[in-house]
């Protein structure tokens, strides 16, 4: 029972993160499972998408400048 406890507060954890970064308009790939499960190459799609949204936000700032 402690286990699934465990995980449920890990995919919570996951799927607010998901939202999060949609939130602020990153294209996010990855399943929370996939983010729980620690799959190295989801993981890594989900920080290469906040990556690539916070230069384009950052290149949209300096345009406007």
């Amino acid at each position: 029972m402690f286990l699934t406890l465990l995980f449920q507060d890990k995919l919570s954890n996951a799927k607010y993160a998901i939202t999060m970064a949609r939130k602020i308009g990153a294209p996010i790939y990855a399943l929370p499972e996939d983010i729980v499960e620690v799959k190295q190459k989801m993981v890594m799609t989900v920080f290469a998408c906040l990556m690539a949204t916070d230069k384009a936000k950052e290149a949209a700032e300096a345009k406007d400048e």
